[in-house]
């Protein structure tokens, strides 16, 4: 992402490193991580979404997390995580992070199956929109899927 504007990250599912049998069917907890050093890193995240590759002719789109909701909505394990109304891309909230932050929620989605039926592939991509203030002070940012019986799959 560059610095002081949205930036849309696109990653792959092939991408994420699977530890256990993954069942993108039954993912009962995304986690998101931001970890800075050296300076005071902000980072503002908005609306993640599973959507399938640009080649196909219909686009879907299985939303992950809007951020519309409160923070108390999530589990913050380090750091702190706010809302804000103000600096957003889409709806109504992000969440804005500063420095070292990790929090979690439990869900119940399929990242497997769009709406209509259709199986999402391994080159469909999770999408988050990401602003950040100072992009050198951060050193890791981790996006992290729990499924059902605890295989969990993480891009970093």
């Amino acid at each position: 992402s560059r610095d002081n504007q949205w930036t849309k990250i696109k990653v792959k599912k092939s991408q994420f490193v699977p530890t256990g049998t993954l069942n993108w069917a039954a993912v009962t907890k995304v986690y998101y991580a931001l970890y800075a050093t050296g300076g005071t890193a902000t980072v503002y995240i908005d609306n993640v979404y599973l959507t399938n590759t640009p080649i196909e002719p219909f686009p879907y789109r299985t939303i992950i997390s809007t951020f519309d909701e409160a923070t108390s909505a999530w589990t913050v394990t380090s750091g702190a995580i706010s809302n804000d109304t103000a600096n957003k891309k889409e709806g109504q909230k992000s969440i804005k992070t500063t420095n070292t932050t990790t929090f979690h929620k439990a869900v119940t989605l399929d990242l497997l199956t769009f709406v209509d039926g259709v199986t999402s592939q391994d080159s469909d991509e999770i999408c988050l929109w990401a602003y950040v203030n100072t992009q050198t002070s951060i050193t890791t940012v981790t996006l992290k899927f729990t499924v059902s019986g605890g295989a969990k799959c993480v891009y970093t």
